[in-house]
């Protein structure tokens, strides 16, 4: 139950098998805290090219990575550097149960207000070839009430090979809370590498589909990757929300995904929920949309397909002063030390 301060460390060169049915856990850092107190985690570095942090547990559905994990106190947790986190367990968890996960924010129940900002993800993978797992960059469970903040984070090359049309890959999943995501850049179907993620999983920049009172404002999504098998859709932004209060402006969603010849998936620049015009509690506007790839759509609302910006801004009504346009990424295809999602 007292104050935590876990900052300035290096955690790396870490190596867990398990050939038996059981479940295997790697935390780099994991602080557990009252919900009274924060959790300072600065400037950390967890795993890295030298010394990785895998699991080799290949036979266990419940086996998991997690890079960094602020529990329950509220989350001061600013400009840590979280890469090169592997799984091959054939695990089956979603969301925050991911098989793979760079960074867990978990305060639902704080009373003081979280930042998680400026911190570096990137270079997370699980090789399962078949199984439904999940790669995630970050989730966030925040509280419902006093000021939170996700800002300025930069989440990218992850990679992931299953066959499995549920396999997913997360760069910022929501949970809940009332926070304002403001400034984040995330670039997915594209590994540590340059090369293309083909293998046919869904795909979702930021996904806000359970629950949130949410601001999301100037963030820059990409959503990569050529010759795409299978039949899973990708989305640069998604959000399934119906009821909360929820503020979606001034972002940047590219969706360059692009199927190859057996590929039947959909790659949406944008979704999000209601069934008529001007859903409760929607605000959206002032965005930059881009689709342009083989598969591409527009957008998704009310169980359809949109084709086009004016089609959009019919269904949903609102949008009116958004663009459809190549934001003109600096290097959204570059390796992990080359990507920038800068504007030209």
């Amino acid at each position: 139950s007292a104050v935590c301060n876990v900052s300035n460390n290096i955690v790396g060169g870490i190596t867990g098998t398990n050939t038996s049915t059981g479940g295997l856990l790697i935390y780099g850092i994991r602080a557990f805290t009252s919900s009274t107190v924060i959790n300072t985690m600065v400037n950390n570095t967890v795993g890295y090219s030298a010394a990785p942090i895998t699991n080799n547990a290949a036979t266990s559905t419940a086996s998991r990575v997690i890079g960094l994990y602020a529990q329950s106190g509220a989350s001061i947790v600013t400009g840590n550097t979280i890469t090169n986190l592997f799984c091959v367990a054939p695990n089956v968890g979603t969301g925050s149960a991911s098989s793979v996960l760079g960074l867990w924010s978990d305060n639902s129940s704080a009373t003081q207000g979280n930042d998680v900002s400026r911190n570096i993800i990137h270079t997370l993978s699980n090789t399962n070839a078949t199984a439904a797992v999940w790669v995630t960059g970050m989730t966030y469970n925040g509280a419902t009430t006093g000021t939170h903040t996700v800002s300025r984070n930069f989440i990218h090359s992850l990679n992931m090979t299953s066959s499995s049309a549920t396999a997913t890959m997360n760069g910022i999943y929501i949970i809940g809370g009332l926070t304002t995501y403001q400034n984040n850049m995330v670039r997915l179907g594209v590994d540590a590498t340059g090369t293309d993620v083909a293998a046919g999983v869904a795909i979702n920049g930021i996904s806000e589909q359970v629950a949130g009172t949410d601001n999301i404002y100037f963030n820059s999504v990409y959503i990569g990757g050529t010759n795409v098998g299978g039949s899973a859709n990708s989305y640069a932004f998604v959000s399934t929300i119906t009821t909360n209060t929820r503020n979606f402006r001034d972002n940047i969603f590219f969706n360059a995904r692009s199927n190859g010849g057996a590929g039947t998936g959909k790659h949406y620049a944008v979704r999000v929920g209601g069934t008529t015009p001007n859903p409760a509690g929607l605000t959206i506007n002032n965005n930059v949309y881009f689709a342009n790839g083989t598969g591409a759509v527009f957008g998704f609302f009310n169980s359809l397909d949109v084709a086009n910006l004016a089609a959009w801004q019919a269904a949903v009504g609102m949008d009116a002063n958004s663009f459809y346009g190549n934001p003109q990424y600096q290097t959204p295809n570059g390796t992990s030390a080359t990507v920038d999602l800068h504007i030209n």
